[in-house]
């Protein structure tokens, strides 16, 4: 389970030069996606080095109004995702909170690659909710690597 988080975690992104990369909407009902930045990942499968920090940065608008909401990412392995627990879920303290409809909001925030994950290939999904309401969602490929 430790490599299903792994690559999890793996999915944030380090800061410095952001990449706009095609990712794959699973789902993101309430809000439009403008940009996903990654850093490092110049293409996919994005390779994240162990020992690193990753930075992830959505530019998205929202069509309902955002004042509480709760960061989710997950890891595919053998066609089922497994949750991985982030030290911080509060989205609100990577984004403006409360957001109204219509409003340009983004959302930055940064995870480790933990230099105990295994080098693994994988997809990650992220998402955003409140309450059971997913307000946005992506999938990325990962590779974890040494």
């Amino acid at each position: 389970m430790s490599w299903l988080l792994i690559v999890v975690l793996g999915y944030a992104f380090k800061t410095g030069l952001a990449n706009k990369i095609p990712v794959a909407d699973c789902g993101s009902s309430f809000a439009t996606i403008h940009s996903i930045d990654v850093e490092p990942c110049p293409k996919t499968p994005c390779e994240f080095k162990r020992n690193s920090f990753i930075s992830l940065t959505i530019t998205f608008t929202p069509n309902i109004t955002i004042d509480n909401v709760t960061a989710e990412a997950a890891g595919s392995f053998f066609n089922t995702f497994i949750n991985y627990n982030l030290d911080d879920t509060d989205a609100c303290h990577a984004m403006k909170c409360p957001s109204k409809p219509g409003e340009l909001v983004t959302y930055r925030t940064k995870i480790p690659v933990y230099p105990t994950w295994p080098e693994i290939t994988l997809v990650v999904r992220w998402r955003l909710r409140i309450g059971s309401t997913y307000i946005l969602c992506f999938t990325l490929p990962v590779t974890i690597t040494a």
